[in-house]
């Protein structure tokens, strides 16, 4: 039996899981340093909450808090999966 990805699910959370970069950052002068939010929670914690908050599906919520390799959960779906390797592609692209 084929699965089919739900495409809406998938990109519903690649242009909502990195909302953290909001409010991840305050600006000094002329710089940008790390907020209290990013050094206290792992990356997907915020947003999920965020999420969670707005009442998004909570599959859509599931996903946005798993895509990342600091996730301790893995994704259940097969979009999460698909986006997790998507998201580390981009990390390791973004390397070089």
């Amino acid at each position: 039996m084929t699965q089919l990805v739900n495409r809406d699910l998938l990109i519903a959370s690649v242009l909502l899981h990195e909302l953290v970069e909001a409010f991840g950052y305050r600006k000094e002068g002329d710089t940008y340093i790390q907020s209290d939010i990013r050094e206290k929670f792992i990356h997907g914690f915020w947003e999920t909450y965020i999420a969670l908050e707005e009442r998004v599906p909570k599959d859509l919520a599931h996903l946005i808090g798993t895509h990342s390799k600091d996730s301790p959960m893995h994704p259940q779906f097969l979009e999460g999966i698909i986006f997790h390797y998507a998201d580390l592609a981009h990390a390791d692209i973004l390397c070089f």
